[in-house]
C-alpha cells in the first residue's frame, strides 16, 4: 500500500452527471490513478437523469462515492443509511456516518437534508452527533459550511450550520469539503491545527458547481498520506476558528436573518442609516425591480427568497407567482411606536402609517381570497430593530385551518425544550403566544395594550376583513434573544418544507424576481388602492 494517496472531489450539476463521470474516467487515466472520487452537492438528486441511463452512458473506472445534498434523492436509490452500490464503482454512502476505505482513510459524511432537519428535531440532532462521538476522520463531506466559516467571510447567502461546527470539533477532519449552496461557491481557507494534536491539520475547501454561471472551480485533486505527520504541517497555519473565542455577532439584515440559536453574545446592533438600509427607498442600491406598489406611508414588494413557491393550481391559472410579499414603511423606523403621537391618538394602530399598512393587508386578503387562500401576516416590532415591516404569505385555507395552530404549539415546545434542557447554555427567550380573536373586544383591547407599550412578535391569520385571529408574543424586557425566523419556521413546517425556513435557501435570480414581480402586479393591480382613488 502506497504511503501517498490521491483523491479527486467534484461538484457536478445534477443534470450533467453522466458527462462529468466520463470526465472523471479521463482524469483518472491522465492525472491519477485516484484512490477514490467524491461527489458533492445534489449529485444524484431528483433532477438527475434515470440511473438506468446513467449505467448505459458511463462505466466507471475509479471508485466514486456520494451522499445527499438538500434535495430529494434520486428515486432509483433506496432510502437507506447503509452503503448502497448504485452501479459498479458508484456507491451511495448514506445520510450520516463514517466509512473506512480499503486504503485505510476514514471518510465522514452528513447529508444536507439531514443536517437541515436536525435544526427542528432533537432526535435527529442527537443521532448525527452520536455518529461522530469518539471518531476522527480524514475526509469530511458535507453540503453546508460550518457557521464559523460563513461568519469569517460574512457570507449570509451560504448555507451554514452551527451543528456542523460541533461535528467538525468532534471529527477534526484533515480535509473538509463542502458546497454551501445549490450553485456552490469556491473557497479554500488557510489550514489550521488543533491544539490537542500537533499533527492534526484541517483544510476547508468549498467547491463551485460545474457549469454554474459563476464559473467557480468545481473540482479539487489532492494527495494525502495515510497517517498525519508534523513534518507535513504547512507554513501558513492560522488560528483555529473552532477553538478561538467567538466574535461578537452584529446584526446585518436582521429582519431576514438566520434565527439566533447559538450561545454567542450579541452586542447592540450598529446604527443602520437610510442610505445603507435594504428597505429604505433612499438607498441607491434598493432593488426596485421587486416593488409592486408605493403608497403615501408604506410600499409593497415581493419577498427575496420567498417561502412559498408559484402555485400549480390549475383551477386558478392566473396565480402563477409565489405570493410572498412585504409591506414596508417608507419612513426609516424600527417599530411603529416611533411614529406614535399620544396627543393625536391613543392607539398605535390608528397612526397614518398603520392605517395604510392595514389597507395593504386588506387588499391582499381580497386578492388571495379569489384563489381560496388565507393570508398570514407576521411582524417583529422591537425598539432595537432596523426597519420595521410586515410579511404576508398566502396559504391554502384548508391547510392553514388544520395545520397552523398545531405547528405553532409544536415549534414553541421544541424551541422552549432546548432552552430549558439541563445541557443548554442558550440565552434565548422562551416563546409563548397568546391568542386574540378579532371578534372578541376584550382580547383585542389586551393586544392593543401590548402593541402600544411593548416589543412583540405578531402572527395574524386573516380569512377576511372581519374574520382574523392574532397570535401575540410579548418580548421580554431582560435582553434575552429571540429566533427572528420563528414565524417563518412555523409556516415552513405547515407547508412541510422546513429547509425553506432560511430565505437564502429560496433565493431567486434577478430575472426570476423581476418576472415574479410582474406577475404579482398583473393580479394585484385591480386591488391596489393607490390606483383606484
Amino acid at each position: 500500500m502506497s504511503d501517498k494517496l490521491k483523491f479527486l472531489v467534484l461538484n457536478p450539476s445534477p443534470a450533467n452527471v453522466s458527462k462529468l463521470l466520463t470526465k472523471a474516467n479521463g482524469l483518472h487515466a491522465k492525472n491519477g490513478p485516484f484512490d477514490a472520487v467524491f461527489l458533492l452537492g445534489d449529485a444524484l438528486s431528483c433532477d438527475t437523469p434515470s440511473l438506468g441511463q446513467l449505467n448505459k452512458d458511463v462505466q466507471l473506472v475509479p471508485s466514486v462515492y456520494f451522499t445527499q445534498g438538500l434535495e430529494g434523492m434520486n428515486p432509483g436509490i433506496a432510502s437507506t443509511e447503509r452503503l448502497a452500490d448504485v452501479q459498479p464503482n458508484l456507491t451511495y454512502l448514506g445520510d450520516v456516518g463514517t466509512y473506512k476505505l480499503s486504503s485505510g482513510v476514514t471518510v465522514g459524511f452528513v447529508s444536507g437534508k439531514l443536517l437541515s432537519a436536525a435544526h427542528s428535531d432533537r432526535a435527529v440532532m442527537n443521532k448525527v452527533l452520536d455518529r461522530f462521538q469518539g471518531k476522527q476522520v480524514d475526509i469530511l463531506l458535507t453540503y453546508q459550511w460550518p457557521q464559523q466559516m460563513a461568519d469569517e467571510l460574512k457570507l449570509t447567502l451560504i448555507e451554514s450550520n452551527t451543528l456542523l461546527s460541533d461535528i467538525v470539533k468532534l471529527a477534526k477532519p484533515r480535509y473538509h469539503f463542502s458546497v454551501g449552496s445549490s450553485s456552490g461557491k469556491f473557497f479554500e481557507r488557510s489550514p489550521f491545527k488543533w491544539d490537542d494534536n500537533e499533527s492534526r491539520i484541517t483544510r476547508f475547501i468549498s467547491l463551485g458547481q460545474e457549469g454554474s454561471a459563476s464559473k467557480d472551480k468545481w473540482f479539487y485533486a489532492f494527495n494525502m498520506s495515510v497517517l498525519p505527520s508534523v513534518s507535513e504541517n504547512p507554513l501558513n497555519l492560522t488560528e483555529n476558528p473552532f477553538t478561538k473565542p467567538q466574535p461578537v455577532v452584529t446584526l446585518k439584515r436582521e429582519y431576514e436573518a438566520v434565527g439566533a440559536e447559538t450561545s454567542k453574545e450579541i452586542k447592540r446592533p450598529k446604527v443602520v442609516t437610510q442610505q445603507d438600509c435594504f428597505f429604505c427607498l433612499s438607498n441607491p442600491k434598493l432593488e426596485t425591480h421587486m416593488i409592486v406598489s408605493i403608497g403615501t406611508h408604506a410600499y409593497l414588494t415581493i419577498a427575496k427568497g420567498p417561502l412559498t413557491r408559484p402555485s400549480n393550481n390549475t383551477d386558478y391559472p392566473g396565480f402563477n407567482f409565489s405570493g410572498h410579499a412585504l409591506i414596508i414603511p417608507i419612513a426609516h423606523v424600527a417599530n411603529p411606536r416611533q411614529l406614535f403621537k399620544p396627543t393625536e391618538t391613543k392607539n398605535v394602530m390608528e397612526t397614518p402609517l398603520m392605517n395604510e399598512i392595514l389597507r395593504y393587508q386588506l387588499s391582499l386578503i381580497k386578492m388571495f381570497a379569489q384563489f381560496g387562500m388565507t393570508v398570514v401576516f407576521y411582524e417583529i416590532s422591537r425598539g432595537s430593530g432596523v426597519h420595521y415591516h410586515n410579511q404576508a404569505i398566502p396559504l391554502k385555507t384548508e391547510l392553514l385551518d388544520v395545520e397552523f395552530e398545531k405547528n405553532l404549539v409544536k415549534q414553541c415546545d421544541f424551541h422552549n425544550s432546548k432552552i430549558t434542557s439541563t445541557n443548554s447554555n442558550h440565552s434565548m427567550a422562551l416563546m409563548n403566544f397568546t391568542k386574540h380573536d378579532s371578534t372578541d373586544e376584550a382580547e383585542m383591547e389586551a393586544m392593543t395594550e401590548i402593541i402600544n407599550n411593548n416589543d412583540y412578535v405578531l402572527i395574524k391569520l386573516a380569512w377576511s376583513a372581519q374574520k382574523q385571529v392574532n397570535y401575540l408574543f410579548q418580548l421580554p424586557a431582560d435582553g434575552l434573544r429571540i429566533d427572528f425566523l420563528f414565524p417563518r419556521r412555523v409556516l415552513a413546517n405547515v407547508l412541510r418544507c422546513p429547509k425553506r425556513t432560511q430565505w437564502m435557501n429560496c433565493k431567486q435570480s434577478m430575472g426570476q424576481e423581476a418576472e415574479e414581480c410582474d406577475r404579482f402586479k398583473a393580479v394585484y393591480s385591480e386591488f391596489d388602492f393607490n390606483h383606484n382613488h
